[in-house]
């Protein structure tokens, strides 16, 4: 299927993929990358599929990797990435980024008491539960260097579930404001500060 979702702003393009070719074909779109490194069929749509949706964004930019194996380009542009069954999504910008997305599903209900304080949250859902999770792994992905307790480190502020919206969360000592929108039964989050 390709582009679905292409979202521009000050200082930042976001944009969703939605993989439905088989991997054949995501070999024969994206021409000379190489996936002979990758074990699982999952892994290789998923890396093609991100290649081809920069190519949408930038195409003169590649992505490489830094020392704590996080994404970066090869020009002066930020770079996250995420991925969940059949949607990748990354986000470009001037600005320190992270991305994350996450099917809604009970997992992340079960095991809130691993990444967050219960009790700092009314009318918890699985929804609510999932924006949590996905919204602590969008920081971490912007901090870029590991080492963080997600239930410690990160505290989030009580929100209200809508389609789209904002979370506030306090990463240390910083205030931190990341955006949110629903894709199918998946939410996708995003910072740039």
């Amino acid at each position: 299927m390709g582009l679905i979702l292409k979202k521009e702003g000050d200082n930042l393009v976001i944009g969703v993929w939605k993989t439905t070719e088989s991997l054949t074909q995501l070999s024969y779109l994206s021409k000379r990358t190489s996936t002979t490194n990758l074990n699982s069929q999952k892994r290789k749509k998923e890396w093609l599929s991100i290649r081809l949706l920069l190519s949408e964004l930038d195409p003169s930019a590649k992505i490489i990797y830094d020392r704590h194996k996080a994404p970066k380009t090869n020009n002066s542009k930020k770079i996250s990435i995420s991925h969940c069954e059949d949607l990748s999504c990354l986000i470009l910008s001037k600005k320190n980024t992270g991305i994350d997305i996450q099917k809604v599903s009970s997992k992340a209900l079960k095991t809130i008491n691993k990444f967050a304080e219960i009790k700092n949250f009314k009318n918890l859902t699985q929804e609510k539960a999932t924006l949590i999770w996905s919204t602590k792994e969008c920081i971490y992905k912007w901090h870029k260097k590991g080492g963080i307790n997600f239930k410690t480190d990160i505290i989030i502020k009580d929100f209200e579930i809508s389609q789209n919206g904002v979370i506030e969360a306090v990463f240390k000592s910083r205030m931190f404001v990341l955006n949110y929108l629903k894709i199918e039964d998946q939410f996708l989050v995003y910072i740039y500060k």
